[in-house]
């Protein structure tokens, strides 16, 4: 396979190909092939050596001084040479690209009842950025039953107009090779759904959607429960002072049981997700819940006095579901106080079960 200045010998080429599908890179392939040459160039300076030992005492080598060998990079000698790792590259792409239009249409004759969709965001890492900024976001493949790729697209965002004309382009080609239209798509994004059906709607055919809940009636809240959100220092204090009013009616060994919850935003972006502070607390007491919107404070690592006085109370018991997350006050809170910080994780972890044996009005 010739170039402009140089040349790759076909065996050496199929070993490329071959290492490169398996995950290997070009500077890992240049280093083999620098190792080869230099086994190589040792092999010939051994023989030449060999050579010169066997016949150093018979005519007409006798008394004779004989050249040393050269080195391997000596350009008058050897003239050993190894390409660069970016030069294995480039000839990989070029000789894929030459291939570009066999690879499309063997890409377009293949089946795809089964697919499966996703989005990848590790190749998009390697394309040049702009101010920063990845031009595309990532990278839509679509496979077919046999884990082929049928559809490869590069798209700036996770929009479905993004790559809709890929995949309508692509039930136009199983068309074309009178294959069967998809009856099956594997996504983990549901939202999917419905723009999935509107390209192929072969997808719809003896479908009968089956709604999980459909014979349980609808969540209502009871009567009388009464839902009361406040944001600022004062009103949560003033909310909560309910709950300790009603410590004073109790004697000293009864306790006052809360239902308890944490929300807080989260950051979605590839590359980028991690949780953020607790934005909201709710708090449920007898008829009443309160939602306590305290984003302002944990953004600061505070946390507002009248709530901080009710996770403190010791007769006041929280319980919850699912409180597992809700347990890492330290991050999510904000809190600076590690008193308050390890009192709350015990009390939660010792009460987080009352709930499965309590409903709370």
């Amino acid at each position: 396979m010739l170039t402009h200045r140089s040349a790759l010998s076909k065996p050496i080429l199929a070993l490329e190909r071959a290492l490169f599908q398996k995950g290997l890179g070009s500077s890992q392939f240049c280093e083999i092939i620098k190792t080869l040459h230099l086994r190589h160039f040792d092999q010939l300076h051994l023989q030449y050596l060999d050579m010169i030992y066997d016949n150093q005492n018979s005519n007409p080598w006798k008394n004779q001084i004989f050249r040393p060998f050269s080195q391997f990079a000596d350009s008058q000698g050897y003239a050993g040479y190894v390409p660069s790792s970016r030069w294995f590259r480039d000839f990989y792409d070029q000789f894929i690209e030459s291939h570009l239009p066999r690879i499309n249409q063997y890409s377009a004759m293949l089946s795809a009842r089964i697919c499966a969709i996703d989005h990848s965001h590790k190749i998009t890492k390697h394309i040049v950025m702009i101010n920063g900024v990845p031009v595309f976001v990532g990278l839509l493949t679509v496979t077919n039953e046999y884990g082929e790729i049928h559809v490869l697209a590069l798209v700036a965002t996770k929009a479905h107009a993004q790559f809709e004309i890929a995949l309508l382009n692509m039930g136009q080609s199983l068309e074309l090779y009178d294959h069967e239209p998809p009856s099956y798509f594997f996504t983990d994004n549901m939202n999917d759904k419905g723009f999935l059906e509107k390209c192929f709607p072969s997808l719809l055919i003896d479908v009968v959607p089956v709604d999980k809940y459909a014979r349980l009636p609808l969540l209502n809240l009871p009567s009388g429960i009464e839902i009361h959100i406040k944001s600022s220092a004062i009103q949560i204090q003033t909310a909560l002072a309910c709950i300790h009013e009603k410590l004073v009616t109790l004697s000293a060994d009864e306790t006052v049981i809360v239902g308890f919850d944490m929300e807080w935003n989260v950051n979605t972006q590839p590359g980028n997700a991690r949780q953020g502070k607790t934005a909201i607390v709710a708090i449920a007491f007898e008829n009443h819940i309160f939602i306590l919107q305290i984003i302002q404070f944990t953004k600061n690592g505070k946390i507002p006095a009248g709530l901080k006085s009710l996770l403190m109370e010791p007769r006041i018991t929280k319980v919850g579901q699912g409180v597992q997350t809700d347990l890492n006050f330290k991050k999510n809170l904000g809190a600076r106080n590690n008193f308050l910080v390890v009192w709350i994780l015990h009390t939660l972890q010792s009460h987080a079960g009352l709930l499965l044996m309590q409903r709370l009005a």
